[in-house]
């Protein structure tokens, strides 16, 4: 229960709680009889119960302050114990610490497990703030596991805190909430304000009833106790796309803070140092940027444009003031050419004030807009004004590289504060309309008697949309842009495919231009022809390019809604198609009628009209609100049912230097191994690179270097930043290294702990030249083995692998590729050196599905170990780890002593491992053989890594008598002779699934990668290699339990164009262990909820006959529903889309293939379709029966059709088998992917039958 929001930091801690009140919390004891109402028969939608929640907080009159608070949760569903199996505490070391003072699970006989909190605690670095490009040590979080946790049980722990200085001096402000997505049963929160620094803002929001009361009483140091007690607050339901639940649940909010205005003054006064900051450089640029320029617009926009695209947004922390809301010394971010957005809009605000205008930092909140009568310093994001000739304020915000407005959309809508020495009161920055955030589309284009249409279309982006595409687009490799455009294209139109692209302007960072896009296209088959009427999908892009669809998403899944509909922003969609089918000899017969929808809210307009051959069709598609309210939503929810309708329509006819593409390049790479015996070697790695493009900038801005404290060492031995004008800028260790904890660490606090070396190179520009070198030391190893690779997706102008070993080392040497690496080998000092290189590499083209990079590229492969020895190396670690103590044989016995088969034993286990066992940790390759962990330690602590649960399935299996045995699986191809040259040199790092087998009736079965959710027999990883750890050899672990998925459709036709569909499901295998663990963890909530969402996909008019029936016996997922109106009924016709099909099977992107096409995994899966026709009616139209084999025994795919008494049958089916196809085989694929995506194979025309008239 997340009750309390610090709306920045989470600042708690450990201290001496002196004042704050530890006395009267509830015992145990009472805790399980408050606990005992919370049943799931009382709560059928909750996974916990939030039992008690105390909160005791004493702020002082500078701010700062301490608090404890005490939390019970009651476990009702497994959903519920797993989440709870973890507490997460995060908090700021610059403002104050945190930490648990005491964790128990409380059974529900009165049982108290305590938690020894200097096993399951671990505190670590919060590596989540590297997603944002920010490194700041301070960040911190604690986690608590949970072991032994149980559905019925009592989790009860306590946490304390202090908090050290307050952001804003002198003030105190928080915000509590009663009302969480479990149920209260009771919480209460007392805040002790002294007498010199009293409340001044209470306020209760969205209060649910009467269920939170407040009282205050005097204390004996003059101050107030105010208190606030909470009972029996309903559990409440997220909706998607809603606003943060913090702003629409029942809370209180408080604050010493008597004003906006005071706020204001204090960030201006905080920020006044930084931005005087100022040096002569920053003054030459100024003039440099401005001169020439004499509109004060001109003038602004030009340095807003060197703030936003030549700083760089990345963020280290070093102010010690006010950390997270003061900026750096702007000459600083001038400087180093980065910063955050507080510091670029520092400089920003620096370098406009230089230029002669009056400019101010302004806090901006980037979410739902703030409480007006409730002053808080809390916000999120810092942006820029200037003041305009008539007193208001102009906007920006600097931090988008990409946008060409001054303030994006996205930032329409919220509160803001300007920064002013005067003070400055809160403010919304306004709505912008939609006509400012269009999309606009033409296209033009021609049919022909081949049903090939070629067209062109102009895509012109304004405002937003401008913003989101030009964002993409500079994220985009220049040979990754034609992919991405075609596979927009494919999924608009089916069989496309682009026949050309220009993009304006070609720096798509050049924000001065308006982008735009220029493509050419053609669909093949785009007509469904029958004998003497064929059916046209005119070919618009409308629902698949702009924003408009995207910011609806998946908010409009549900039938209705307690909170509003979120869009954030406004945007809109404008298409023309004009369509000449004068080339041909169809012409329109029967063309659509459109419902147009017009209010305050959504736009959704489309017309089609023909003359002279020519068909002219428009689309209107405007989002007018950033918010819809419940009741606006109703009226959204049918006006995209009737859009829905809308979009199905159809016409019907009758007859009549380096690459251009590199972002960067590698111009030396030297890796040089040295080895002193197989177990214990260093590398020492020079790499020296060019950045080519703005997305090669992006790239090699930072350096990763990801190693586990257990057996690594890596120290940086230097690192420099080359400039264009030949500047060296040397990294600043002190400030622009850090080493972070990777995200696994918190969680499985026994492992040796890996660690990411991030070094952020300073002034890095397109042009300049970057070097670093890295040493790396390995120690007890199983084995030196290595893969390196000579090509890249870049280019490589030279790549050397040298290595230094002792001739009593048996190095084995796999080069897989000697006509491109070139070997020589010599001697230095007694020692045998190796060395191989390889010059002026080309690039690989960035596709879909390629091969494996041993096949893919020029390879070497090196090694000192072999299976065998490696196998019996795991086997002795693994067998004296899984030696059954006590405790483990105690309870295998327990949990089999009533279960009689083999296999039943075994499953048995393997759930009971599955379910008390949290997976946390990475493989074995990842860790030291000295991490593997004892069964009994794994049992105890509740948490293991993939090998540490092996081996205690393994140890509690042997307990029982079923002689069990270890395998070690890879996910390597499955693929006959691919695998061979690992095998030969040999690498261990691909076998990282461990496996436990059992033999039942002469047959192997295999655990350990799949759950408690799966049926016996299920193996992920069937027929990959794997190594028999007993015999040393190699094995391909099999199951006669297929993986794979079949649907099927019964779908009755009524004359009205009604459609009743039974759609029915079967999972077999991983499909099956998938769908299982997700729906045996629903609520009867979340279930209602999928299956709405499932109606949905089938259609917006769909509703349910009956509830959605899983059945795990079974194995099957069946939706009952009915569409009104699916079927669009036009005279003595009727044509619908059958839902669902096999469509993009193979995720075809591209028409065109440089590398072979890689398919890894089997693809089983099958759809029926049973259409039940009305009366009189006939198919017209249907799809045709083909089989297709693919090359390289890839297997087949088929569609066959049969009529029956009432309709007629189709299947579609898949059977694909691991495979790779080379290029001149891509065209096969290709017909395939034709044959399922063009709408012939998803469309059906019937036609009523006239009675024939018998003549008397």
């Amino acid at each position: 229960m997340k009750k309390w929001i610090l709306m920045l930091f989470l600042l708690c801690g450990a201290l001496n709680l002196a004042a704050v009140e530890l006395n009267g919390l509830p015992s145990p004891e009472a805790l399980l009889r408050s606990a005992a109402p919370a049943t799931l028969k009382l709560y059928p939608d909750a996974d916990t119960v939030l039992v008690e929640d105390i909160i005791r907080l004493s702020y002082r009159a500078d701010g700062s302050y301490e608090y404890v608070s005490d939390v019970a949760i009651k476990i009702l569903t497994e959903k519920g114990r797993q989440e709870e199996g973890t507490v997460t505490l995060g908090y700021d070391a610059a403002y104050g610490t945190t930490r648990f003072t005491q964790a128990e699970v409380i059974k529900p006989d009165g049982t108290i497990v305590p938690i020894d909190l200097e096993k399951q605690t671990r505190e670590t670095i919060d590596s989540s703030q590297m997603n944002a490009n920010i490194y700041d040590p301070n960040s911190k979080q604690i986690l608590l596991s949970v072991p032994n946790l149980e559905i019925g049980d009592l989790l009860h722990y306590t946490f304390t805190g202090k908090r050290t200085k307050a952001v804003v001096p002198n003030t105190w402000s928080d915000l509590f909430v009663f009302e969480d997505t479990s149920p209260i049963l009771h919480s209460s929160c007392r805040v002790d304000a002294p007498a010199d620094l009293p409340l001044t803002r209470i306020e209760l929001k969205d209060p649910v009833g009467d269920t939170v009361t407040y009282r205050k009483k005097k204390r004996p140091d003059g101050g107030l106790s105010h208190i606030w007690e909470a009972r029996n607050v309903p559990q409440m339901f997220p909706e998607p796309e809603m606003p943060a639940r913090y702003t629409v649940s029942q809370r209180v909010l408080l604050s010493t803070i008597p004003d906006w205005e005071s706020l204001s003054k204090w960030y201006w006064k905080l920020s006044k140092p930084r931005l005087d900051a100022v040096n002569d450089t920053m003054k030459t640029k100024v003039k440099e940027l401005t001169d020439g320029l004499t509109d004060r617009q001109k003038q602004i926009e030009a340095i807003f444009r060197f703030v936003s695209q030549d700083i760089r947004y990345m963020g280290i922390t070093v102010e010690d003031e006010a950390p997270g809301y003061e900026p750096h010394d702007v000459c600083m971010t001038f400087d180093n050419r980065y910063g955050v957005c507080r510091d670029k809009a520092a400089l920003l605000v620096s370098m406009l004030q230089l230029a002669g205008f009056e400019a101010y930092p302004v806090l901006i909140y980037v979410g739902p807009k703030k409480d007006p009568e409730v002053p808080q310093p809390w916000f999120n994001h810092a942006i820029t004004a200037v003041r305009n000739p008539n007193g208001s304020w102009q906007l920006m915000d600097a931090t988008n590289e990409n946008t060409r407005d001054l303030l994006p959309a996205y930032l329409c809508n919220r509160s803001y504060l300007v920064a002013h020495p005067g003070g400055d009161p809160l403010r919304t920055s306004p709505v912008i309309p939609p006509e400012e955030n269009m999309l606009t589309i033409q296209i033009e284009g021609s049919l022909n008697d081949s049903n090939l249409i070629t067209a062109q279309a102009l895509l012109s982006f304004g405002g937003i949309n401008d913003t989101a595409y030009r964002g993409r687009l500079a994220n985009l490799k220049p040979e990754e842009r034609e992919p991405y455009f075609e596979s927009r294209i494919k999924q608009a139109l089916g069989d496309a495919r682009l026949t050309s692209l220009e993009i304006f302007p070609a720096n798509v960072r050049d924000t001065t231009t308006p982008l735009s896009v220029a493509i050419g296209f053609e669909v093949e088959n785009a007509v469904v022809a029958g004998p003497s009427e064929a059916m046209l999908r005119v070919p618009t892009l409308i629902n698949h390019f702009g924003l408009f669809g995207a910011l609806l998403g998946d908010g409009t899944g549900l039938d209705k809604r307690k909170y509003p509909l979120q869009t954030q922003i406004t945007c809109g969609v404008s298409e023309t198609v004009r369509l000449d089918l004068t080339q041909g000899s169809l012409r329109p017969s029967i063309l659509p009628q459109y419902d147009t929808i017009d209010n305050p809210r959504v736009l959704i307009s489309r017309s089609v009209s023909a003359t002279n051959g020519v068909i002219a069709a428009t689309a209107d598609l405007r989002l007018r609100t950033v918010e819809f309210n419940p009741d606006e939503y109703l009226e959204l929810k049918a006006n995209l049912k009737i859009a829905e309708q809308n979009s199905r329509k159809r016409v019907i006819l009758q007859a009549g230097g380096f690459p251009k593409e590199a972002d960067f390049a590698t111009l030396d790479d030297l890796s040089q191994y040295t080895i002193y015996n197989p177990k214990n070697f260093t590398c020492l790695t020079t790499v020296k690179q060019k950045v080519l493009t703005y997305a090669g900038k992006r790239a090699l801005s930072d350096v990763k270097i990801s190693y586990n404290s257990g057996f690594q060492r890596v120290a940086l031995k230097f690192a420099r930043v080359t400039a264009p004008d030949g500047t060296v800028r040397d990294i600043d260790p002190e400030k622009e290294v850090n080493i972070m904890d990777a995200p696994w660490v918190s969680g499985a606090p026994r492992y040796p702990a890996e660690k990411i070396m991030v070094i952020s190179l300073p002034g890095v520009e397109i042009g300049s030249e970057i070097e670093y070198q890295i040493a790396t030391a390995w120690r007890d190893v199983p084995f030196f083995s290595i893969m390196e690779t000579f090509d890249d997706l870049n280019p490589i102008v030279k790549k050397t692998v040298r290595v230094e070993t002792p001739r009593s080392v048996d190095l084995k040497i796999g080069n897989m590729a000697p006509g491109v690496i070139r070997q020589r080998t010599y001697h230095n000092n007694g020692n045998i050196v190796h060395e191989w290189s390889a010059e002026n590499r080309p690039m690989i083209r960035k596709e879909d599905h390629l091969i494996p990079d041993w096949v893919l590229k020029p390879s070497l492969l090196l090694s000192t170990g072999t299976m065998d020895g490696y196998a019996e190396t795991i086997r002795r670690k693994l067998l004296a780890a899984a030696k059954p103590k006590d405790s483990v044989k105690a309870k295998a016995k327990e949990l089999t002593h009533d279960i009689k088969g083999r296999i039943q034993k075994m499953t048995v286990l393997r759930d009971f491992v599955d379910r008390n066992i949290r997976p946390a940790g990475p493989g074995i390759s990842s860790l030291p053989l000295s991490a593997i962990t004892p069964a009994e330690q794994t049992l105890a602590e509740g948490y293991g890594n993939s090998i540490d649960r092996a081996v205690l399935l393994y140890a509690l299996s042997d307990a029982v008598k079923l002689k069990p045995r270890f395998v070690l699986s890879s996910g390597l191809p499955r693929i006959k002779g691919i695998n061979t040259s690992l095998m030969d040199t040999f690498q261990r790092q691909p076998f990282n699934v461990p496996l436990v087998a059992i033999e039942n009736d002469k047959k192997d079965y295999y655990f350990g990668d799949s759950g408690r959710y799966a049926a016996p027999g299920t193996l992920e990883h069937n027929r990959n290699p794997a190594i028999n750890l007993k015999t040393g050899e190699l094995e391909f672990p099999e199951t006669s339990l297929e993986n794979r998925s079949d649907t099927s459709y019964q779908m009755v036709i009524a004359e009205n164009g009604d459609v009743t569909v039974l759609k029915s499901t079967n999972f077999s295998g991983t499909p099956f262990e998938a769908f299982h663990k997700i729906f045996a963890e629903f609520t009867p909530e979340e279930l209602r909820r999928e299956q709405q969402r499932q109606l949905s996909d089938l259609s917006q008019s769909a509703e349910a006959i009956r509830p959605l029936l899983p059945s795990f016996e079974e194995g099957t997922l069946t939706l009952a529903a009915k569409l009104k109106n699916y079927a669009v009924v036009d005279g003595d016709h009727m044509y619908f889309t059958l839902p669902g099909g096999l469509d993009n099977l193979l995720g075809i992107r591209s028409d065109r293939r440089s590398s072979a096409f890689y398919i890894g995994d089997p693809i089983q899966t099958s759809r029926l379709y049973e259409l039940i026709l009305p009366k009189g009616w006939r198919p017209a139209l249907a799809p045709k029966a083909f089989k297709t084999e693919l090359p390289e025994n890839g297997g087949t795919v088929q569609v066959q059709t049969a009529p029956t008494r009432n309709g007629m049958l189709i299947l579609q089916e898949a059977d694909i088998n691991p495979t790779i196809v080379h290029v001149k085989d891509y065209d096969e694929l290709l017909d395939l992917n034709s044959t399922l995506t063009r709408p012939a194979a998803r469309t059906i025309m019937l036609k009523k039958i006239k009675p024939e008239i018998v003549q008397p």
